[in-house]
């Protein structure tokens, strides 16, 4: 039981650390859009 729960420790904390890359990489991605927009126009 004590592994298993470590498992599914290990597990939730992967997906948090994944959900916070993905959401920074996209305030960086429209971070860079808007900048490029500025620039075209």
């Amino acid at each position: 039981m004590i592994i298993a729960a470590f498992i599914l420790g290990s597990i939730s904390i992967k997906s948090v650390i994944n959900r916070d890359a993905v959401a920074y990489m996209t305030e960086i991605s429209i971070y860079i859009n808007n900048g490029n927009a500025k620039y075209k126009s």
